[in-house]
């Protein structure tokens, strides 16, 4: 279960290439895509092993070079004029498919917090501050009671019982 807004990639539009997060050290990309005509403007819209559906619906590809890796990876195939409603069957769907198909969403309990310089992440038995992919600090979360402290302490999240 999510609270509050989507998590935010600090990139800043339009499109701007080799974007580096300094707090995370990843570098991000953007690649339009030639709908019309079937090719990409500078690479194909698929990795090894990932691929993204380059669609008349979309026009962009986001990408991420992970710091600890080295290895590029599509993340979000998107049109960049998307103004959608959020009541618009297309983000119902999509919803729907993260909130079933994804075991990020469906099978854990987690939730993230962006800092200055990394970010908070409250797992099913922990809470753990991460900064340029090392974990600075962790505390484990041996009961529910302190677990549903740290929601608060941290997110400002207080479930009702």
């Amino acid at each position: 279960v999510g609270f509050g807004l989507p998590g935010v990639c600090e990139i800043v539009l339009p499109l701007q290439n080799n974007v580096v997060m300094e707090s995370y050290g990843d570098r991000f990309r953007f690649d339009t895509i030639d709908s019309l005509s079937g090719r990409d403007s500078s690479r194909t819209a698929a990795s090894k092993d990932v691929s993204i559906a380059t669609t008349n619906r979309f026009d962009t590809v986001l990408y991420r070079t992970r710091i600890d890796t080295g290895i590029e990876e599509p993340m979000y195939s998107f049109h960049s004029m998307d103004a959608l409603d959020f009541g618009s069957n297309e983000f119902a769907k999509g919803l729907e498919r993260v909130l079933t198909v994804s075991p990020t969403f469906n099978e854990k309990r987690i939730c993230v917090i962006s800092t200055n310089h990394g970010h908070i992440t409250l797992g099913s038995n922990y809470v753990k501050w991460v900064e340029q992919w090392e974990i600075v600090k962790q505390i484990d979360l041996p009961a529910e009671t302190d677990w549903r402290l740290a929601l608060k302490e941290h997110f400002g999240v207080t479930l009702i019982p």
